[in-house]
């Protein structure tokens, strides 16, 4: 599960890239990412979601965890590792002196930090008591925009190999304007996201929504390229929340074949990003 949102989170990054003229996709890491938001919250009536349209043929989904109940243990300590990148060009860059550090999510107080060195690496490694940890990442840096790292489910076990973006304002900007041409607002937030089923595996067809409402929902194509004509996810699963209102608790929450995703709440910041996923549930974590 956290390695699809780990690996979507880098693509995300990358997107830009394909829009100047480069490769078609970004690449990313494996693993999955740190201490998570594990509070699932039930879907708004408020916020109905949009009606999509069925998945391609020959793109099963599985959606058969749905009812698995979420750890209730964990190892201890758990060790949490991976590279923070940036765009330069039309590359993947790592990024030296970035600071990313874990809190959780109940207070915002800190669990653990650390910089990265010239590699762009870093590892954090927290006790746990043998219970799940529900915390979330941030990962800052001179002449970037921060960037929050929610995954959906705790973290119960180490995890490496992750992905961590940091944008520029300009690369952040361009995001919008191959989004469809949106203005963005400084004064709002920014989420992207992806969806999984329970094989991990990205979804298409689905559709997503958030509370308090984003200023434009826009869904990644199947190449992972922002297309404003679709209304549902592409073979990716990626979709971008623009303008999205500065909130403690925005709830983001989706639906695939008429089957609702696990809600959960992140938390939104003026001109930063924000990164999460949806999934069934907590299979295969």
């Amino acid at each position: 599960m956290l390695h699809r949102l780990s690996t979507a989170l880098l693509l995300s990054s990358l997107l830009v890239a394909p829009a100047c003229g480069g490769d078609d996709d970004g690449g990313g890491g494996g693993g999955a990412t740190d201490a998570s938001v594990a509070d699932s919250a039930p879907r708004p009536d408020s916020a109905p979601l949009i009606d999509a349209e069925p998945p391609p043929d020959g793109m099963p989904v599985a959606l058969g965890c749905e009812d698995e109940p979420l750890p209730d243990t964990a190892a201890d300590p758990v060790t949490v590792s991976g590279t923070v990148l940036t765009i330069d060009g039309l590359d993947q860059v790592p990024v030296q002196g970035a600071t990313v550090t874990a809190l959780q999510v109940s207070d915002d107080s800190v669990i653990v930090s650390d910089t990265t060195g010239a590699d762009g690496a870093f590892a954090l490694e927290a006790a746990t008591g043998g219970a799940p940890i529900d915390a979330y990442l941030t990962a800052t840096g001179n002449g970037y925009q921060d960037t929050r790292l929610y995954p959906p489910f705790p973290v119960t076990s180490n995890l490496g190999g992750i992905p961590v973006p940091l944008l520029t304002e300009d690369t952040l900007a361009l995001l919008y304007v191959i989004s469809g041409n949106v203005q963005r607002d400084p004064e709002l937030g920014t989420v992207l996201l992806i969806v999984t089923d329970c094989d991990l595996n990205p979804v298409a067809g689905a559709t997503v929504a958030s509370t308090p409402e984003a200023g434009a929902v826009v869904y990644g194509g199947d190449n992972g390229l922002p297309d404003a004509n679709a209304n549902a996810t592409g073979a990716q699963g990626i979709v971008f929340l623009l303008n999205v209102p500065v909130a403690e608790g925005l709830v983001v929450q989706g639906e695939v074949n008429g089957q609702p995703l696990r809600a959960h709440a992140v938390a939104t910041e003026a001109n930063e990003v924000t990164a999460t996923s949806l999934a069934p549930h907590a299979a295969n974590l």
